[in-house]
């Protein structure tokens, strides 16, 4: 009988440990006179994301019902203690939902979205599908280290980023480490004509192993995605399966694709096209596609084409780089700038017709006899192309960001065997 005691008191001792995880709402319908444990029902939902962040804790999840949302999130957000219990901020069901703080400084210090920095670390946090308008706001989205702050491990995903007119410097900034941007759509930024200020990057990087997957990136002021080497160097990033495109202001004369300052970075499956400042020749040295230095990078995969700056180079001092399967074609400046020492650079396409399917129409897919099917080298981490076809579909990888599937495209259907 004491034996029986005992293992009822060791079953409910461990069962007490236990996290529910628990599920809020947030609608435009709802009240924030509902308590918590109301708000755990979609019919009696909080009335503002702010009063719903109240109620979480590690393991819980805020779903956010459609609408405008006159209010920004400023460090507000708890933190999780694991992947396997994070806090999640998430559109219910799909639902159209944003973030429009219509005040600048008032709801959110000029940020819609804003976490980390003055000595808070957020940690384990997921934002998906809440999309951020930060027109009448400073800034629009970011995660600092400022004042010591450590954050890490923050995903934002599967929303559209609006930037400010107002912005200096980036729309999104990412400090900190272990964070991932994937599926985000970031456009609209910056005055232009106030020097490097306004240079308004769609993303400023300055941290270590920070995966950016899958983003749109245009009409952005001056570039597309910086990782700098900012409090400390930036090491091990990775940028994969993006577009950055349509990219045509800049607070002074340089405008770029990527720019990957810091060691050890991945760059690969991405599609930049249309960079152009009005006048720019293309002999202009500071505008590029893809620049990076000074260690270890590697640069696999990607297709740079229909730009008025130049295609690939490699920083002065560089070494030990990777240049691999990538096309350049169609660009006004130099194609590839071998700066450094160490350099591997094997198996791209560099001033060759490709043979994309439809350039003027922005469709860079390949062709069935393009000289870049089956040339490439095979690239153990690079495993699919940008529009998520496994690679290699023939003997080895192909060229650049597609990977030729041996569908029918635009261009009519494959040739015979």
């Amino acid at each position: 009988m004491k034996r029986l005691g005992l293992l009822v008191l060791i079953g409910y001792t461990a069962s007490a440990g236990v996290a529910h995880a628990a599920t809020y709402y947030v609608a435009k319908s709802g009240n924030n006179g509902n308590t918590c444990a109301q708000a755990q029902s979609i019919s009696t939902a909080k009335l503002t994301i702010a009063e719903g962040l109240k109620c979480l804790a590690a393991g819980d999840t805020l779903l956010v019902r459609a609408g405008n949302y006159d209010e920004g999130i400023n460090n507000n957000i708890p933190s999780g203690t694991s992947w396997s219990s994070k806090v999640r901020i998430a559109n219910y069901n799909g639902e159209t939902v944003w973030l429009r703080p219509l005040v600048s400084g008032v709801n959110n210090n000029g940020f819609a979205i804003w976490l980390g920095g003055n000595g808070v670390s957020p940690r384990f946090i997921e934002i998906d599908g809440i999309n951020a308008d930060a027109t009448f706001m400073q800034n629009a989205v970011a995660l600092s280290d400022s004042g010591g702050a450590t954050p890490n491990n923050i995903v934002l995903q599967n929303l559209e980023i609006v930037g400010s007119p107002k912005a200096s410097y980036s729309q999104t900034m990412v400090a900190g480490s272990d964070h991932r941007l994937i599926n985000v759509k970031i456009h609209g930024s910056g005055a232009g004509g106030c020097g490097l200020p306004c240079s308004t990057y769609g993303v400023y990087v300055a941290g270590d192993r920070i995966l950016i997957d899958g983003c749109d990136i245009y009409d952005v002021n001056g570039g597309g995605i910086h990782i700098y080497q900012s409090r400390k160097l930036a090491e091990s990033n990775t940028v994969r399966n993006c577009r950055i495109h349509d990219i045509t202001r800049s607070g002074d004369t340089r405008l770029f694709g990527i720019l990957a300052n810091g060691n050890n970075h991945q760059i690969y499956n991405n599609l930049i096209y249309g960079l152009s400042l009005p006048g720019t020749t293309g002999t202009d040295g500071s505008q590029g596609a893809i620049v990076a230095g000074p260690n270890g990078t590697k640069i696999w995969n990607n297709t740079i084409a229909n730009n008025k700056g130049y295609g690939i180079k490699l920083d002065p001092g560089s070494v030990n780089m990777e240049v691999r399967n990538n096309i350049v074609f169609g660009n006004a400046g130099f194609v590839f700038s071998n700066g450094g020492t160490g350099t591997i650079e094997s198996n791209n396409l560099f001033g060759v017709d490709p043979q994309f399917v439809n350039p003027s129409g922005n469709d860079f897919k390949l062709k069935a006899d393009s000289r870049a099917v089956d040339a490439g080298a095979n690239v153990s981490a690079v495993t699919n192309d940008l529009s998520g076809v496994p690679r290699p579909q023939g003997r080895i990888h192909d060229i650049g960001a597609y990977e030729f599937s041996g569908q029918p495209t635009a261009s009519g259907p494959p040739a015979p065997p």
